[in-house]
């Protein structure tokens, strides 16, 4: 039965909300994006997907990028992985080693220029669903020669990470996967799921005995992958895991249904990090940054970003987490970051910005970070806002200048989209044994390109340049893709060198609207708030809003008055001159403040009619606040 909807004009509900969710950083910052680059052209008559990119932390002309190739033709085990060398800032590429019957490559720089390429491929003497061989090769000439250092047991998805701390572990390469093991208890369905450690003091050439860390538990996981790994400045070892709970759309013997896509409801999946500190011998800590409502299809298939600000002073040990999330009813990039080593995080926020009012509901996906020397971090993903099919997609960058607060408006990065040609791309087969002694079976089918694996690449240059790295199939196949991103603008804690000393104070105060209005002739909603302490103590000295985003389902919002002039995110408005003589007293409030937010081009919004809560209660913006003020003195020292 065809469910009726109604035309409800929106303008019915202005929600304005104390959160601290993502935005963009107001002033003359700029994301410029450089040409597009084939990469895979030395073999660019195969098809390429899942790459990943390294840049060296000396020379911003050395890049590497690597591939796996001929996807399709895992059955024939002729699918494989391949590498490529770029000496002159990404401008041209060189193909280096390759691995036969290998993926989920890995590739990067040691802090001593060392270029490192490697993957996992099936075992041959030992149990393919169990135990992967990983083999590395390193180049100490800018990718002239290579040479295997490695050939060990490992297990599945791997991901390199470097110590370039000036620490006694400096120069340690470290790899990370997931352990497969068989188990002792016959009932048990599944296999035993580890994520071990492993370390290499001399530049890949050994490998120490790895080391488990958190087996997964069966009885509340169904699955749990490393996601991708980074070291902090004191050589700590960050690594993101990703967590599928036992819950499913549909219940089943494994466990309870979960709700539908865009349903409340606990979340399908979870994202924790492991710190695993320099010396490798104290228990390492776990901590959960996100839950996450798992987004993997055919089309949205993607893991988990995580990078680290090593280098820079604004925000350093900063550790940033992204992902693909499907908790609205289609997938989007959300985003979360902890300015305390893991120990809190961040509200989960959206950072994508799809504009409303398209003609389809747009999946993203295929997120990628990575921070450069300044604190700028640099996000990509993979958008279909022009892809009315919802399979193409073109890749886009966004940046924060403030730790992940607020982001920029984003660029378009790949000069032409990738396009859905059903079994356009090749053929793949295999041959399924018969029951009993039935025949055996072949099928050989036409393969489209549909995804571009589980990752792409983003890395900054030793000169602060960001390089993007995705698949799209312009010449029909896939084939690898990279430009060059520079990002103008200062990097500043909340958002501006006259904010930067001031801390957040969101938790003692509460944020009361004392008057609401909308005036559907000029398009504008007015909001009187004022700020009331929920502490104990007196809050004094200044006291600054932030806007950390604003949005809107209804039309293109903007806000009108800020104090800083800005329309958007990173708009401020001063409440000091509002605060009581004397300080912000416990229960006491400032004096009101009007926030005035145009709503141009407001559209009706069409629902199902029986979604009469929904028709009734439609919003007509979102804005996020942060509440900025000063830091309280330091307690002054008992005299003796």
């Amino acid at each position: 039965m065809t469910r009726k909807t109604l035309a409800v004009p929106i303008g019915v509900l202005f929600l304005l909300t104390a959160r601290a969710l993502p935005a963009q950083t107001a002033g003359a910052a700029r994301i410029q994006v450089g040409p597009n680059v084939l990469v895979s052209r030395d073999d660019e008559s195969h098809e390429h997907q899942e790459v990943q990119l390294g840049a060296s932390p000396t020379d911003a002309k050395r890049l590497v990028a690597c591939s796996m190739v001929d996807v399709g033709a895992l059955s024939q085990r002729k699918m494989h992985t391949a590498s490529y060398v770029s000496s002159d800032g990404g401008k041209s590429w060189t193909i280096g080693p390759t691995i036969p019957e290998s993926g989920d490559p890995v590739c990067g720089f040691g802090p001593d220029g060392a270029v490192y390429f490697g993957a996992i491929g099936d075992s041959p003497n030992l149990d393919p669903a169990i135990d992967w061989h990983f083999k590395l090769f390193r180049s100490d000439d800018a990718g002239a020669h290579w040479e295997q250092k490695s050939d060990i047991v490992t297990g599945d998805r791997p991901w390199l990470a470097f110590d370039a701390t000036p620490g006694p572990n400096r120069g340690w390469l470290y790899v990370t996967y997931q352990s497969r093991a068989g188990v002792l208890d016959s009932a048990e369905k599944q296999a035993t799921v580890s994520l071990d450690l492993t370390h290499s003091s001399d530049r890949g050439a050994t490998w120490s005995l790895p080391k488990a860390y958190g087996v997964i538990n069966a009885q509340r996981l169904s699955h749990s992958l490393p996601t991708m790994m980074a070291t902090l400045s004191d050589g700590t070892v960050v690594i993101s895991n990703w967590q599928n709970l036992k819950k499913r759309a549909v219940a089943d013997e494994d466990g309870p249904a979960a709700p539908y896509p865009g349903m409340t409801g606990p979340p399908t999946c979870e994202i924790s990090v492991v710190l695993v500190d320099p010396d490798g011998w104290k228990r390492p800590k776990t901590r959960k940054a996100a839950d996450k409502y798992c987004a993997e299809s055919p089309t949205n298939r993607t893991v988990d970003a995580l990078a680290v600000d090593s280098r820079s002073e604004t925000f350093k040990d900063r550790i940033y987490i992204a992902w693909t999330d499907i908790r609205s009813g289609h997938a989007r990039i959300l985003f979360t970051s902890s300015s305390d080593r893991g120990e809190t995080w961040g509200k989960p926020r959206v950072v994508d910005d799809v504009p409303p009012g398209l003609g389809h509901v747009p999946d993203s996906f295929m997120v990628t970070l990575a921070v450069n020397k300044d604190g700028v971090v640099g996000l990509t993903w993979n958008d279909r806002r022009e892809n009315p099919d919802n399979i193409g997609y073109v890749t886009r960058f966004t940046a924060s200048l403030d730790g992940g607060d607020t982001w920029l408006p984003s660029a378009r990065v790949s000069e032409q989209p990738a396009q859905f040609r059903p079994g356009g791309e090749g053929i793949a087969g295999y041959v399924a044994p018969g029951a009993g002694n039935g025949p055996l079976t072949l099928q050989i089918a036409r393969v489209g390109f549909a995804g571009a694996g589980d990752t792409a690449g983003l890395a900054a240059d030793a000169d602060g340049v960001f390089h993007a790295l995705w698949i799209d199939n312009r010449s029909g196949r896939g084939e690898i893709y990279t430009a060059p991103v520079a990002v103008a603008g200062a990097v500043s804690k909340n958002g501006s060198p006259d904010l930067a000393a001031l801390v957040d104070v969101s938790g003692k105060v509460a944020v009361d609207l004392k008057d609401l209005a909308w005036d559907a002739k000029s398009q504008m909603a007015t909001a009187e708030v004022t700020l009331r302490n929920t502490s104990k103590e007196t809050i004094r000295g200044r006291l600054v809003a932030r806007v950390l985003s604003v949005s809107s389902e209804a039309g293109v919002v903007t806000v009108a008055n800020a104090d800083n002039g800005a329309a958007g995110a990173g708009a401020t408005f001063d409440l000091t001159p509002l605060v009581p003589e004397g300080g912000l007293k416990p229960d006491a409030s400032t004096a009101s403040k009007t926030l005035r937010f145009q709503v141009k081009d407001v559209r009706p919004i069409r629902i199902a009619a029986d979604d009469v809560w929904k028709a009734m209660h439609a919003p007509l913006l979102d804005a996020d606040l942060r509440i900025l003020g000063e830091a309280p003195p330091a307690p002054a020292a008992e005299k003796k």
